[in-house]
């Protein structure tokens, strides 16, 4: 299974065997005009308050839109799996999937029609590191790699994060994939 890995113990992002060290993938959506969809049931309230955290990055791109919710979550572009289910590995904060229209896995490299994003229930992360691993997993949906850059707070580290705020650097890497 082709999935990018957010683990706090392994450094890197890893799809298979390889380790990527670029700030954002080769890979994107085919378009930046997005549905978007939870897994689950939650209130209005929770999905609204949700739904910002991912919107974080699409606020930086006018290329990049999450524009409504979509009327089913198999249809929809930008799919959110929340606190769910445990974590296939021990450690694992989130992952996302890359698709094509049909269903079939992608990987970084290739240009994807719809994303799954997961953040597993996590006994050793709180709402605020869950919250942070949403931005994180969204940010790979929208072509951001692992930040190698190590100065500063930046959602694109890996690991338990107590910060939500996208840095000035990882505004700067979205802004050269996706334009202002």
């Amino acid at each position: 299974m082709i999935a990018i890995i957010c683990v706090v113990i392994i450094l890197g992002v890893y799809i298979g065997q390889k380790s990527i060290g670029a700030n954002t993938f080769t890979g994107k959506y085919t378009t930046g005009n997005l549905t978007w969809k939870f897994a689950g049931s939650y209130s209005k309230t929770t999905q609204e308050k949700l739904i910002a955290y991912p919107k974080k990055w699409s606020a930086l791109s006018s290329n990049l839109n999450l524009t409504k919710e979509g009327d089913s979550y198999k249809y929809s572009r930008f799919r959110i799996r929340y606190n769910l289910t445990k974590p296939p590995l021990v450690g694992l904060l989130g992952q996302t999937f890359l698709f094509t229209k049909e269903g079939s896995e992608l990987g970084i490299n290739d240009r994807w029609w719809k994303v799954t994003c997961s953040v597993y229930k996590n006994s050793s992360a709180s709402s605020v590191n869950k919250h942070a691993t949403l931005i994180h997993e969204a940010g790979h949906a929208f072509s951001m790699a692992h930040c190698s850059h190590s100065e500063k707070q930046h959602i694109m580290h890996q690991g338990l994060k107590s910060y939500t705020a996208v840095s000035s650097y990882e505004k700067d890497e979205l802004r050269k994939k996706w334009g202002k």
